[in-house]
């Protein structure tokens, strides 16, 4: 048995999943975070859990500056049972000690940057991939993408990220009598925000049916446009044989994904775009009471806004100044967008009102 020890914090969640989607049946990953890891790579890393058997995360809350390889220290012993074991720590880290070294003496372990360093492939240039920007280089930026929903293993869940959904995507959603239902909300995103739309229902209760339409029809998209991405949304492992075949037979290593939800797949798969940044800063952490007072500063802004606007000439305009305000951050935008929206004379007029009010 392999086992791979996960620095959560500093390996990218892609570079984790593409070690687990080319890993052998006897090799297992333990994702190791403490608190400090960003709130994204936690989502991440709950989706590929929910998503794999052999991968299990653990949140350890020591914030010393050596937390993972003290971590790591202790687990030797757990999962070296026996001759055939190894235990192969991601990154490369600095870990020190007599018994550490007897073990990589031994050949027993080994510390890399990656899955693939281990394998022999070296992605040197993978080592310090950040997340924001992770495995972006060979990504095309946009472009359409087809993305099949094997709605009877995800159901709802699995279609978070919806409202994403722009008219360059071509969504198929594959579903069963046992899966009839939705969201109202989400069916609205996915027929009316994507480009094209398709429900294609097993016809006859048969194991694993859904998995082999779906596979039909990514060969059907390979034949027919061979440079276009594939996202398969669904939680079911049997779909690593198609991304198999896909990245060693058919030039798409960059270009087709698995993951447990639209959201998830668009920032695996989408490139460097805005609405893959829109997903990321939407998982990002807040602080609850310094937004509460801005929340509470702009809503007197806007209170004081009304009183000054209410019975002069631009009272029916109050919503058109109230959207100025909520958009511009600081004055000169403010300035240049109310001479934009209402013109120089009767823009300056509302520049004034806005500026009394606050």
């Amino acid at each position: 048995m392999t086992t791979y020890i996960v620095n959560g914090n500093s390996v990218s969640p892609q570079i984790t999943l593409d070690g687990i989607n080319e890993s052998q049946n006897d090799e297992r990953f333990l994702i190791v975070t403490n608190e400090n890891c960003p709130e994204p790579y936690l989502r991440l890393f709950k989706d590929i859990c929910d998503s794999n058997t052999k991968v299990e995360h653990r949140r350890v809350k020591s914030n010393t500056k050596k937390w993972f390889a003290g971590y790591v220290k202790s687990c030797y012993l757990n999962y070296l049972c026996n001759q055939e074991d190894r235990v192969v720590v991601m990154p490369a880290v600095s870990i020190s000690g007599a018994g550490i070294e007897k073990y990589m003496s031994s050949g027993h372990v080994s510390i890399v940057p990656g899955y693939r360093n281990f394998r022999g492939n070296m992605i040197s240039d993978l080592q310090k991939a950040d997340f924001s920007k992770i495995m972006m280089n060979d990504i095309e930026p946009g472009g359409r993408m087809h993305i099949l929903i094997d709605y009877e293993n995800v159901s709802n869940a699995g279609l978070e990220g919806a409202e994403y959904i722009t008219e360059k995507d071509c969504v198929t959603l594959f579903y069963s009598k046992s899966s009839e239902n939705i969201q109202r909300g989400y069916f609205d995103a996915l027929a009316n925000q994507s480009g094209d739309f398709t429900l294609i229902k097993l016809t006859q209760i048969r194991k694993n049916g859904l998995d082999f339409y779906i596979a039909i029809l990514v060969g059907k998209i390979l034949q027919k446009y061979p440079k276009e991405k594939i996202l398969i949304v669904s939680k079911d492992q049997g779909y690593y044989a198609i991304l198999d075949y896909c990245e060693h037979y058919a030039d798409m290593e960059d270009r087709i994904k698995f993951a447990a939800s639209i959201e998830t797949g668009i920032v695996m798969l989408d490139g460097d775009t805005a609405r893959r940044s829109a997903i990321i800063n939407s998982r990002g952490n807040i602080n609850l009471e310094s937004e509460y007072d801005k929340y509470q500063e702009k809503k007197e802004l806007y209170k004081k806004v009304s009183e000054v606007v209410t019975g002069t000439s631009y009272a029916e305009e109050l919503d058109r100044i109230l959207g100025l305000v909520e958009s511009k951050e600081t004055p000169k935008e403010l300035y240049t967008a109310s001479l934009h929206t209402f013109g120089a004379k009767r823009g300056q007029e509302v520049y004034r009102l806005i500026k009394k009010g606050a």
